[in-house]
């Protein structure tokens, strides 16, 4: 109890920071430039700030990002929803930031307590972004990014299409990055094999639909008919990806 009490309070300090951050920088980039800073500049200020907690969380969410902006274009999604999905994906571990490291790092078993406080860190993430307009829709969808198919999933038990459709599109591109990358967060399996172990998740952790859309895109990267890097300085890839 004391260590969930010590994770709340490390909750709306990361917040309250965060928002005190952005409100500086809103107020410098009006008085230089005389209106608001962009959207997208807010996400670049909020990845900054992730980046001096912990720059693997900051290039993880780069990369699940690309994915997801693939995969969301793949099913239709119009190019509104593609940027709102890109911006909870970049930002989809933020409430990872709220644990001590030696919980969300540890290399051996954690125990059940631990994984208590892991299993909300979707919650948390949402909390940290609250406040702020324009990432309403992609807080829900972080909250409910670690929801699974078949309802065995967290924070709150969701099943298929109840978990929203964002969410599961969220889910497909964490879970290939985790699998294909390198690093504290990766299993650095090859792209076959990380396709292969998520095509026996799909219909127990992953919407099975998308995760033949997803496969069938990486599939064709692998095969030389398309190809797309997710670039480690930022977003420059944005342009295209969103073209």
């Amino acid at each position: 109890m004391m260590l969930q009490a010590n994770i709340d309070s490390a909750v709306r300090d990361l917040s309250n920071e965060m928002h005190r951050q952005l409100s500086a920088v809103v107020d410098s980039h009006s008085r230089r430039f005389s209106h608001s800073p962009s959207e997208w500049e807010v996400v670049e200020v909020i990845c900054g700030w992730m980046a001096r907690f912990d720059e693997e969380i900051r290039l993880h969410g780069e990369r699940t990002a690309l994915h997801t902006v693939t995969l969301g274009r793949s099913v239709g999604l119009a190019v509104d929803e593609l940027v709102s999905l890109h911006h909870a994906a970049i930002l989809h571990d933020i409430g990872k930031l709220a644990l001590p490291k030696g919980i969300y790092r540890k290399e051996g078993p954690v125990t059940g307590d631990e994984y208590a406080l892991i299993e909300c860190h979707p919650r948390y993430g949402a909390r940290i972004l609250q406040g702020i307009p324009f990432l309403q829709s992609p807080a829900t969808w972080i909250a409910h990014h670690h929801e699974r198919w078949d309802g065995y999933g967290y924070p709150y038990g969701l099943r298929n299409h109840f978990i929203p459709l964002a969410s599961r599109i969220l889910a497909v591109a964490d879970t290939f990055d985790a699998l294909s990358s390198e690093g504290p967060f990766g299993c650095s399996h090859s792209l076959e094999v990380a396709l292969s172990i998520m095509e026996v998740l799909a219909g127990s952790q992953l919407d099975p639909t998308l995760v033949e859309i997803f496969a069938s895109q990486m599939k064709r990267e692998l095969n030389g008919q398309e190809r797309c890097q997710p670039c480690k300085e930022g977003h420059r890839w944005r342009e295209t990806a969103f073209s």
